[in-house]
């Protein structure tokens, strides 16, 4: 059975269980809420929180390339969240198609990061996961991109 539709049959579950949510929320819940907690508050140590963390990436290319790319490549490497330190693997996701990426991401922006009241900046799209695809990546790309968003500031 492939990742697609893993997550596909984890989808028809979650929305059968809970009308009106969406894929994106399906998705987080099978293969993000593991590390990330259910309501986005982390994982001391080992995944940071994404609740409230996320929103300063939507502002500018580079952060949404960033978004694109973490869910796709993945990150590797030690990095400081919210002044806390956190050091593990995020496994990439790039067997799951391009919409189950972009629905993630919107879920996580718009849930976990309290823009549910008004649209975000930024609204992922598929097309947006595919233009990332596109590109060479690697999880260690990936933590160099967030530092470097993170200097630039």
């Amino acid at each position: 059975m492939t990742s697609a539709v893993i997550v596909r049959a984890a989808a028809i579950v979650c929305l059968s269980a809970a009308p009106g949510k969406d894929l994106g929320r399906a998705v987080y819940v099978a293969r993000c809420s593991t590390c990330h907690r259910l309501e986005g508050e982390g994982t001391p140590g080992t995944a940071p929180p994404l609740r409230g963390m996320l929103g300063r990436y939507v502002v500018n290319g580079e952060g949404r390339d960033f978004l694109a790319s973490i869910v796709v490549w993945g990150m590797i490497g030690p990095i400081e969240s919210g002044g806390k330190r956190y050091n593990a693997v995020m496994p990439p996701f790039a067997t799951l198609d391009d919409e189950s990426l972009a629905a993630v991401l919107r879920y996580v922006l718009t849930t976990l990061n309290g823009r549910s009241a008004a649209p975000p900046a930024f609204v992922p799209t598929a097309a947006d996961i595919r233009a990332r695809r596109q590109t060479a990546g690697s999880a260690a790309a990936v933590r160099r991109m967030r530092l470097k968003l993170l200097e630039d500031g």
